[in-house]
């Protein structure tokens, strides 16, 4: 028992002469640094698990809502992997100079407005080039997500709902035939699974019910419009949607085109 409290001891020791108390204003930001220079540095290595959220919380000096925060952030970056019951794994060891990385965290920043913005932007790249010759096997995800959304709309069944959505535009960016764009999107999609983000989504359609079948209707036409070559539909199409989408949170529509 005594030599098994020495090595915990140990243990702590080394870790807690790893990490230092927070003196940056952005606590999730300087809390992922940590953790992140940490890995770096082999204290975790690929397949070790983390200390806990508590522990964490103690070792940098503030709450466990921003640990969580860096730990969310640390896990869209691929960089750890969250296992219920289990805890925090390391997942791999990025380099210090590692672009994709770089990009992951800074999308992780963001808040729904400037991704949905962001988003709208690449489709709409997406959609001018997919009008020329879109991906038999992007519209065919397409189709079917679109039909389990509207499956799930009948059913009242949100979290399935948002679900197919991602599938149905990660067809759209198949559709366009663009591996960069596509990339980028794909990025965006994957940044929509995060607690904060999800939230948001749900909130949007949970409180006006008639938002569902608005959604089902500009993804119907969008598709519809790619299969049919209809640029002046398509665009229009994918605007209406983000529209929608931002309308709530400004108070009417986007300025941007």
């Amino acid at each position: 028992m005594k030599a098994r409290a020495e090595k915990i001891g140990d243990e702590k020791r080394k870790i807690g002469n790893v990490f230092q108390p927070v003196t940056a204003v952005r606590k999730t930001e300087w809390a992922r640094q940590q953790i992140l220079d940490a890995i770096r540095k082999g204290i975790f290595a690929v397949g070790e698990r983390l200390p806990g959220e508590r522990e964490l919380a103690a070792l940098l000096g503030i709450g466990r809502s921003s640990v969580r925060e860096a730990l969310s952030m640390l896990q869209i970056a691929g960089i750890v992997e969250v296992r219920h019951g289990s805890g925090v794994f390391v997942r791999r060891v990025p380099g210090l100079d590692q672009p994709d990385a770089s990009l992951d965290f800074l999308i992780a920043e963001q808040d729904f407005l400037t991704i949905t913005q962001a988003r709208y932007f690449i489709e709409k790249g997406i959609v001018s080039i997919a009008l020329e010759e879109p991906d038999p096997c992007g519209l065919t995800a397409m189709s079917t997500a679109l039909s389990e959304m509207e499956e799930a709309v009948a059913t009242r069944d949100i979290n399935r709902f948002l679900e197919a959505n991602v599938r149905f535009h990660q067809g759209l960016a198949e559709a366009g035939r663009n591996p960069v764009l596509a990339a980028f999107s794909h990025k965006l999609l994957h940044h929509l699974a995060q607690p904060k983000i999800k939230s948001v989504r749900l909130f949007f359609y949970q409180a006006e019910a008639g938002r569902l079948e608005q959604a089902i209707a500009t993804h119907r036409d969008l598709y519809v419009a790619l299969s049919n070559g209809d640029r002046e539909a398509a665009f229009k199409a994918v605007y209406r949607h983000y529209a929608d989408v931002v309308a709530p949170l400004i108070g009417g529509e986007p300025m941007w085109r």
